[in-house]
């Protein structure tokens, strides 16, 4: 929950108001209250700011769904705005390329 919260904050920072409406994917997971949460967080800020998120779900497995992302991050695909990770993902090194060095 927590990080479907972040994922819903970051929506608002990337896109703000309805100014400018925007269509987001984010990529939820597919298990039951998860899912649920997920469609309607996104559901209620797209209804606040006029702006559309396609909710897609990944995976059940947390191993199936990091591979998935894997492919979708080294592609470099356009295709997901947002991605729902497992809290220890960002230290795994497979993932460490993908990191911004800001």
């Amino acid at each position: 929950m927590i990080v479907l919260v972040a994922a819903v904050a970051v929506m608002i920072t990337l896109t703000g108001t309805a100014t400018g409406a925007a269509t987001l994917t984010i990529s939820c997971g597919s298990v039951g209250q998860e899912t649920k949460a997920c469609q309607d967080e996104s559901d209620a800020w797209a209804a606040k700011t006029g702006n559309t998120v396609k909710v897609l779900a990944a995976p059940q497995s947390d191993n199936e769904r990091l591979a998935l992302y894997q492919q979708y991050l080294a592609a470099g695909s356009s295709d997901i705005d947002i991605y729902e990770i497992d809290v220890i993902w960002p230290g795994r090194q497979p993932l460490r390329r993908f990191h911004r060095q800001d």
